[in-house]
């Protein structure tokens, strides 16, 4: 009984991200490439796709990721049981005039 107290208790923090070293968001790069082509690298995880507008490619980060977790234990992926998805865009270098 006390076992499986302990059980149930480890993995309701594990949902909820509290035990240390698991992660509720993957987060990936995105850059454009000089073709046009937007490219997201996952920060962490072996995830990478690319897609020519902004929109596909978060359909495109979706449909990644549902494959690499697929049939995973998201626990030694070091993950929650529901992580989130962020994208962070690099901009291009800015141009100014110079006073």
């Amino acid at each position: 009984m006390i076992i499986e107290l302990w059980y149930f208790a480890i993995d309701t923090l594990q949902q909820f991200g509290i035990i240390i070293g698991m992660k509720s968001i993957i987060q990936f790069s995105v850059t454009r490439e000089a073709e046009g082509y937007y490219v997201a690298n996952g920060v962490g995880h072996p995830v990478f796709t690319q897609a020519e507008t902004l929109d596909e490619l978060q359909k495109n980060i979706t449909e990644a990721v549902e494959l690499y977790i697929q049939g995973e234990n998201l626990g030694e992926l070091g993950l929650v049981d529901q992580p989130a998805l962020l994208m962070n865009v690099e901009l291009p270098s800015l141009h100014y005039a110079k006073a």
